[in-house]
């Protein structure tokens, strides 16, 4: 009997459309597990006549189960190894949970994934370039896509707090990645700190030289977005810098299909923004490799010191090496 065979990523994808949530994504797990070896509790017999392999799946012709390739097992037994990776896994399970979230309370998350490796890169520019030591506010973290990516660049002297109020976004955050490198040593001697709060509620005790934003800005009323650009502004540091995406093309669109009540809080969310982005955007770039296609804008309210937009000779380096390039504009 003939059966068809889906390789992993497109499987992958068949399972997230048409299973049935968490119980699907589990038992793709198990296919690709992250230890290596087989996961059955005795191999197939038609795996053994294939040269070894995992029972109770699909075998591929040199008998690993798909999802899977051949490799070293623990302690170097032999047998089947995961073709997706435990970080790979991660990733994914992060973005069906923003998914999930997007589904349940759109207006707050305002995206349909995390932000891309191209995206992360992106927004910390302003800050990879910085002489430090700096500090750093990361509003509106979700997943961790981009906390990541700014763990990664932190200094010796640097300090980040990252802003997420959403309980099950700071679940993930606290279990997923702040307690693996690179930020767990940092998280360990105090120099990151997670604040389980809206930044409107921010004291401004503490001055920021770098904001990095992912909120869904488009999503906001017109006082909402007051509100947030006042306490940006009121926590930032002389010279100081606001990094934040929109999605290409998403208000101009949104202007024009939107009806009644959506169009007049568009329209003066829309114009609110570009007034901003008129007075004191100084750099923008275009990310293609992003879901959807974003602009980031860096924006600062207020001169910079003479220091500020130097570029740091001792270039801080990141440890997820490999960010997909982006675009610039005006």
């Amino acid at each position: 009997m003939m059966m068809l065979r889906i390789p992993p990523p497109f499987g992958l994808l068949v399972l997230l459309i048409f299973g049935h949530g968490r119980g699907r994504l589990k038992a793709w797990a198990a296919i690709a597990a992250p230890t290596g070896g087989c996961r059955a509790a005795r191999p197939a017999p038609h795996a053994l006549a294939m040269g070894g392999g995992c029972g109770r799946m699909p075998q591929t012709e040199i008998g690993c189960p798909y999802g899977a390739v051949p490799g070293s097992g623990p302690s170097g037994s032999g047998g089947c190894r995961p073709w997706y990776s435990r970080e790979s896994k991660l990733a994914l399970a992060h973005s069906w949970q923003f998914l999930r979230r997007y589904l349940q309370d759109p207006k707050s998350v305002g995206a349909i994934a995390p932000s891309s490796r191209a995206l992360a890169a992106a927004l910390c520019d302003p800050f990879r370039r910085a002489v430090g030591p700096v500090t750093v506010l990361e509003v509106g973290a979700g997943t961790g896509a981009v906390t990541r990516h700014l763990g990664g660049l932190l200094d010796s002297g640097d300090a980040l707090d990252i802003c997420e109020p959403d309980p099950k976004f700071t679940k993930i955050l606290e279990r997923d990645v702040l307690t693996r490198e690179p930020l767990a040593a940092a998280v360990a001697r105090g120099r990151v700190r997670l604040l389980r709060q809206p930044v409107q509620m921010l004291s401004e005790r503490r001055r920021y030289d770098y904001v990095i934003a992912g909120l869904p800005f488009t999503a906001f009323t017109l006082s909402d977005l007051r509100d947030v650009f006042a306490a940006i502004r009121g926590v930032l540091k002389p010279g100081g810098v606001l990094s934040y995406f929109e999605y290409a093309g998403l208000r101009k669109t949104s202007r024009v299909l939107s009806i009644g009540r959506k169009r007049t809080r568009v329209r003066s969310v829309s114009a609110y923004l570009a007034q901003n982005i008129r007075d004191f955007q100084f750099d923008r770039k275009t990310v293609l490799r992003n879901l959807p296609p974003a602009y980031v804008r860096h924006l600062r309210f207020d001169p910079a010191p003479a220091a500020q937009g130097r570029p740091n000779q001792h270039s801080r380096q990141e440890s997820n090496r490999g960010a997909d390039p982006v675009q610039a504009g005006s």
